[in-house]
């Protein structure tokens, strides 16, 4: 049973685009859109390919298995259960 509340303030609707999603632990590297970083999509965590001395950023995160969505790795073991999702291994 997930420990998250519906009124947890990183939910923000994402209940519509992100159930049953498939994740992968990977890199974030640059898009070919030229989208130097990406955030979480619940915490607004940032990732960056260089993340080294930059607050509150990582270089590695959850990804979905398209690639639009990233979510770091405290919301993804937070919202797992509740979500419903997936681990490409």
């Amino acid at each position: 049973m997930s420990k998250i509340k519906t009124d947890d303030w990183r939910l923000r609707g994402q209940n519509e685009y992100m159930t049953n999603m498939k994740f992968r632990y990977a890199k974030f590297v640059p898009d070919h859109y030229g989208s130097l970083h990406t955030h979480c999509e619940f915490c607004w965590h940032k990732f960056m390919e260089k993340s080294e001395g930059i607050e509150d950023c990582s270089s590695y995160g959850y990804c979905s298995s398209d690639g639009k969505y990233w979510v770091c790795e405290e919301c993804f073991h937070d919202f797992k259960e509740f979500f419903n999702w997936g681990l490409i291994v």
